[in-house]
């Protein structure tokens, strides 16, 4: 299924099905790229939905919408997204990476939820924004020709490694402990560390890690991609604005301050229920349909 698309909604929680099927009802090729996971899933009860007359879980709230979705052909792929960037041809309008095969669409919704996964690992909060950072493709430019790390085990690990390769001089994936992490990479500057990790160190700015039998690699810096990409993350990846708190900045129209860049649900913050995603992600369908028949025009 690897093509381009009018439009990719990311995320299939109430925001993103919701977008989906306004955009389907506005007559636009859209797509749902999901990892079959949403925060609605772990709500045991929920008793303040509309029309439900009796307690629903939100795990069922969840596959309802999704079954809802599917009825109206709406066409769904499992995976995680590692990253979006821009096309190399403006006609295609955005590039978005996943472990399921890369894609093109003229316009993306963001909804995934909100999902940066912090590390408890000492020092990471005394060193962010001194050489702590949750973004290679923001912040990868700044470490020129040094040694730098990455913290995680998984898919999106190797992304913001492969990344960093070509920037840096040497990249360590560092896996904390993890011995069989999901990772490939043939790059000869990436290195993978399963050592388990003791801190971060340095004055006042980051000068390496230390690890739980005393060896030490200095670092200049240290990326952290536990998990899966997050909203923020993937907005950050194409320079769309983010307000104080980490939150993607939107208008009315659930448009980001990239064109054909939408959001919506939980990753732009205010009252996190269900009931508010879903009106977020109707505003988003149908903007993000309306811009795309403006540029088919």
């Amino acid at each position: 299924m690897e093509g381009n698309m009018d439009l990719i909604v990311i995320g299939a929680g109430p925001a993103g099905i919701s977008a989906a099927i306004y955009a389907k009802r506005g007559k636009t090729n859209v797509t749902v790229i999901s990892n079959g996971e949403s925060a609605l899933q772990k709500a045991k009860e929920i008793d303040n939905y509309y029309g439900f007359e009796n307690t629903i879980s939100g795990s069922e709230l969840y596959e309802a919408g999704i079954k809802q979705a599917k009825h109206l052909e709406i066409p769904f792929i499992e995976g995680d997204v590692l990253n979006i960037n821009y096309a190399d041809n403006p006609d295609d309008g955005f590039s978005v990476k996943t472990t399921a095969g890369d894609f093109t669409a003229k316009a993306v919704i963001i909804a995934t939820g909100t999902k940066r996964v912090k590390s408890s690992i000492k020092g990471t909060t005394k060193f962010e924004g001194s050489g702590v950072s949750y973004c290679a493709t923001c912040d990868g430019f700044f470490h020129k020709d040094t040694d730098v790390a990455v913290l995680g085990n998984g898919s999106f690990a190797e992304a913001e490694a492969k990344h960093l390769s070509p920037i840096a001089s040497n990249v360590y994936v560092l896996t904390n402990g993890d011995e069989n992490p999901s990772i490939s990479a043939d790059e000869k500057n990436i290195k993978i560390v399963s050592q388990k990790i003791d801190d971060l160190y340095g004055e006042n700015t980051l000068e390496g890690v230390k690890f739980a039998d005393g060896s030490t690699i200095p670092l200049h810096g240290f990326f952290i991609a536990l998990g899966t990409a997050g909203a923020s993350d993937m907005a950050k990846q194409l320079g769309a604005e983010l307000n104080e708190k980490g939150d993607i900045t939107i208008d009315n129209d659930c448009k980001t301050s990239i064109d054909g860049l939408y959001a919506a649900g939980d990753c732009i913050g205010g009252i996190l229920q269900a009931s508010v995603a879903v009106g977020e992600g109707a505003r988003a369908g149908m903007a993000a349909s309306k811009y795309i028949r403006q540029l088919n025009k």
